[in-house]
């Protein structure tokens, strides 16, 4: 109790500029805690599906990386999904580069 009385001063010393200045401040951590709690999320999700559409891309299994992407929301599965070459293309990107994976 002895930090909270030097605290609760300090707050009224300061009048009406302090109501302000602690309002901001708790949208701030709001803000922050938010952000920290969905993009933890996010990660997890992005972590997990890539888990599972990494051995297909590394296999050079284009459709079926896509039909696995196509079925998830998680960031990573929209963007593979939008980017996966399909297997009509021929050139280099039709067989797997094991040295870009290997990166």
């Amino acid at each position: 109790m002895e930090f909270f009385y030097p605290v609760v001063k300090f707050f009224t010393a300061g009048g009406a500029f302090m109501f302000p200045i602690l309002l901001v401040g708790a949208i701030s951590a709001a803000i922050a805690i938010e952000r920290y709690i969905t993009l933890t999320k996010m990660g997890a999700r992005n972590r997990s599906t890539w888990a599972r559409v990494e051995p297909t891309l590394a296999s050079a299994d284009f459709e079926k990386a896509r039909e696995l992407t196509s079925k998830d929301e998680s960031p990573i599965a929209r963007v593979s999904s939008r980017s996966a070459p399909t297997t009509s293309r021929r050139g280099p990107m039709s067989q797997p580069c094991s040295a870009c994976w290997a990166r």
